[in-house]
């Protein structure tokens, strides 16, 4: 390390700190005694650290009691809305107060892929070490390329975000007032055990009347002058109507998923994740706040098994267009892969068993794993196989293209 580059990209991580939390800030902003109050239920890692997620955002998904006699989807009950945002996002703009010293930051790959419930949230600095391609030979899996790389790779590969979950929309007041976007994490490249963040990840949803391709997210609570502390502004990535889907891997018989997952697909483009894969010989650090602060400490004491550990969360971006080829991923020695024999490299050929009517009884089988769909714009599993294995119609019989 040393350069230039190595040390603004050393320093990436803190700088999203800054800005998000106003240097440090947004505790008191975002408090009772400031005029705003919350409930742990609003927490992002509310539902993770409960183990009930599942349960929850399947509910969420699938619809709630209206209070009468039927059932609703959930986006139809009251005060909680269709998300206005659905769809595949960049960010040419992140900016704040920083603690009294504004800061921007544009120097990232960004991939929001946001479904009406689901979402996947990709943020990959511009600086992100090369780790080339052939660290994967030989069927090397991800904790062998990772115990391939040095102390300085690890380090330098911390720096960089991915997280899931569920979003939630309502609104405060009239028909008129802005939506506010509440979102539940189940897996996060930030989460520590018992080191929840502290405030809810809530904020405003600003969208313009003339320009439905641009919108900018401010914060929910307010500094000392009353105003957000920092916003994001959005940009829709071309090439995000029509398909859609949304699926979470199956927890397993005794509710516990030693690796979570989720895939999101809009138009042509995909985000997946799947969370970290433990060994049980890992290390805590109690004084360590985030990721990268932990893999810091491990490394300079030689713990190499925590820092990789916490750096086996896997997730990217690609284009269905092109086999379900990743083109962006916190692991960058997966680009050109097909995703889905990044999440199981057994596999010949994705199924998907269910009844047509039902898209919420489907389930997508990716080798081992069992997958549900929360989402999709499709009328039959058939249809909905096809496109999971990039097969056209006109291409004869089946065959596995992976």
């Amino acid at each position: 390390m040393g350069t230039r580059r190595d040390e603004e990209h050393l320093d990436w991580s803190a700088k999203q700190s800054r800005i998000l939390t106003d240097g440090g800030k947004a505790n008191e902003h975002y408090s009772k005694e400031n005029g705003y109050p919350f409930t742990p239920s609003e927490l992002p890692h509310y539902h993770l650290r409960r183990g009930d997620s599942h349960d929850v955002f399947r509910g969420w998904a699938t619809g709630i009691d209206d209070g009468e006699t039927r059932r609703v989807p959930f986006f139809a009950a009251s005060r909680v809305l269709r998300c206005p945002v659905v769809g595949v996002w960049g960010r040419p703009l992140f900016a704040g107060s920083a603690g009294g010293r504004f800061e921007f930051s544009t120097n990232e790959t960004v991939y929001n892929i946001q479904t009406n419930g689901l979402f996947v949230d990709l943020r990959v600095p511009t600086t992100q070490p090369k780790i080339e391609a052939g660290k994967r030979s030989g069927g090397a899996t991800t904790r062998q390329v990772l115990e391939s790389l040095n102390d300085e790779e690890l380090k330098l590969l911390a720096r960089q975000h991915i997280f899931a979950g569920y979003t939630l929309l309502t609104r405060e007041g009239s028909e008129t007032t802005r939506p506010i976007a509440t979102r539940h994490h189940c897996i996060d490249w930030n989460y520590l055990p018992g080191k929840p963040r502290p405030r809810p990840n809530k904020w405003f949803v600003e969208v313009g009347d003339k320009n439905a391709n641009v919108w900018r997210e401010t914060s929910y609570a307010t500094d000392e002058n009353g105003q957000s502390y920092y916003f994001e502004l959005w940009e829709r990535i071309p090439g995000d109507d029509g398909f859609r889907l949304a699926i979470r891997k199956r927890a397993n018989a005794s509710g516990f998923d030693e690796a979570d997952g989720i895939i999101v697909a809009l138009g042509d483009h995909f985000n997946y994740i799947l969370g970290r894969q433990f060994t049980g010989g890992e290390r805590t650090y109690p004084s360590a706040s985030s990721t990268v602060e932990l893999v810091d400490m491990a490394l300079d004491s030689g713990d190499r098994e925590s820092a990789i550990s916490y750096l086996t969360i896997n997730g990217g971006h690609g284009r269905i267009s092109t086999g379900w080829k990743i083109d962006c991923s916190v692991h960058p020695w997966l680009l050109g892969n097909n995703v889905f024999r990044c999440l199981d490299d057994t596999i010949d050929v994705v199924r998907v068993n269910g009844k047509e009517s039902d898209p919420f009884g489907w389930s997508v089988i990716i080798g081992s794993s069992v997958w549900e769909v929360y989402e999709c714009s499709l009328s039959s599993p058939e249809q909905l196989e096809i496109v999971l294995n990039n097969i056209r119609k006109d291409d004869g019989p089946r065959e596995s293209r992976l």
